[in-house]
């Protein structure tokens, strides 16, 4: 029997909304830039999975 694969749905909000509560985490790093590091890691841990055949982002960040 074949393992099951799955659709992978990934809510991005607007970068400048997202991640709210790590705005000024890192001294020298755009809050934009960051939020787009961790969505974009959550995406590739995602795809890394073989039990993903497929992933979908939705947001209605253009940027993203």
């Amino acid at each position: 029997m074949s393992q099951p694969r799955w659709a992978v749905v990934v809510p991005v909000k607007r970068l400048a909304v997202a991640k709210s509560r790590l705005r000024g985490a890192l001294p020298g790093v755009p809050h934009e830039e960051l939020a787009l590091a961790l969505a974009a890691d959550t995406l590739r841990a995602v795809l890394a999975c073989p039990a993903v055949a497929e992933a979908l982002v939705v947001t209605d960040d253009a940027r993203v």
